[in-house]
């Protein structure tokens, strides 16, 4: 009886504690890099970011009663503002090392207040 509470304790352990598994590494939902780009046939950030990682491109809700449009994410070049969403469409995927968004509370960290759908960040080779 009493070597099989050990046993278990030890298997349980042992599970818990194993390294991943091998394989496909995992990726950041929240970047999408210029290797993953690449193997796609899309020309702009936009058309990218909409099949790849579409939450990106979401509405994040009403945040007043005054505008009829929801907020959605701003988007920065190289760390400076650039525009709204619609900029993504004039920027082509080969120039583009990475895109990152960036949640509300983590763009005001960043860049003050004012991103209460977050930052869509694009950084450029």
């Amino acid at each position: 009886m009493w070597i099989r509470p050990v046993v278990l304790l030890l298997t349980a352990t042992a599970i818990g504690c194993a390294p991943p598994a091998k394989g496909r590494p995992t990726r950041n939902s929240n970047v999408l890099t210029a290797e993953e780009m690449a193997t796609t046939q899309f020309y702009t950030a936009y058309d990218a970011i909409q099949n790849l990682r579409p939450h990106f491109l979401r509405t994040r809700g009403q945040t007043n009663f005054e505008t009829g449009n929801p907020p959605t994410a701003q988007v920065f070049l190289n760390g400076q503002r650039y525009g709204d969403i619609e900029t993504l469409r004039q920027m082509t995927v080969a120039s583009i090392r990475e895109i990152r968004y960036l949640s509300a509370s983590d763009a005001t960290t960043k860049y003050g207040t004012g991103y209460v759908a977050g930052v869509i960040e694009v950084s450029t080779r």
